[in-house]
């Protein structure tokens, strides 16, 4: 018993010294506010959505949008953030 005891407190240290580690700034889910954007080449998109997270020692970056006419695509990069160029997979139409 004295050993689970010790084990689970040990475990709880572990699991909330990695919950306190802070993300970047720019780590989350970005809406972009059409109405205060401008756009100069096309129509602007009826909706945009950027998301950054955590992936093993990268971060994954998801671009989904909805255009103008209603047709949706959704574009994704793993990168680190360290100036190297990186793939990107999309605009995968759905």
């Amino acid at each position: 018993m004295r050993h689970a005891i010790t084990g689970l407190i040990a475990a709880g240290a572990i699991a909330g010294a990695h919950a306190q580690t802070p993300s970047p700034p720019w780590v989350g889910t970005w809406e972009l506010d059409v109405a205060r954007s401008e756009y100069r080449a096309g129509a602007a998109p009826r909706r945009e959505t950027l998301v950054i997270s955590p992936n093993v020692g990268t971060y994954k970056i998801t671009i989904s949008r909805t255009d103008a006419g209603g047709g949706m695509t959704q574009s994704e990069a793993v990168a680190t953030f360290d100036g190297a160029d990186v793939l990107v997979v999309g605009p995968t139409c759905r």
